[in-house]
């Protein structure tokens, strides 16, 4: 079983990043092992700062992130990831967003993520995300 080292929440709405970590600390998770960000270049750069830990403490770093963001989108955040020499395995991406454009549906599949998840996070999206990390 490989343990959690953070989750990361991307989102450029304060409220909608508030939520989700208030749903995260209910289920059980401290605020340090919360980040949060507005911004997709932030995002890139908690993730590469983190990388070195992750291998390591042979840890996951959970990534929730938005798609349609100013500047650096999730897309472009995924993009710039891709080009980094990072430790994948470890970084399971879940694209959370309210998009329900084909197009970003379509796009989401040429990108390796673990699942596309609707707006808000719900305590059973979670759920069934650390089952399937964790399998009894």
């Amino acid at each position: 079983m490989q343990g959690i080292e953070c989750i990361l929440l991307v989102d450029d709405d304060p409220i909608t990043n508030f939520i989700n970590q208030l749903l995260l600390e209910k289920l059980g998770f401290g605020e340090d092992e919360i980040m949060v960000t507005t911004d997709g270049d932030e995002a890139v750069n908690i993730v590469n700062d983190t990388n070195e830990k992750l291998k390591k403490n042979n840890t996951l770093l959970l990534l929730f992130l938005d798609i349609n963001m100013p500047a650096l989108d999730g897309f472009e955040v995924l993009d710039a990831l891709n080009e980094m020499s990072l430790s994948h395995s470890q970084i399971k991406v879940y694209l959370l967003t309210s998009s329900q454009n084909a197009k970003d549906l379509q796009k989401a599949k040429d990108y390796k993520i673990c699942k596309f998840i609707d707006k808000p996070l719900k305590e059973e999206s979670v759920k069934t995300i650390l089952d399937e990390l964790n399998p009894s």
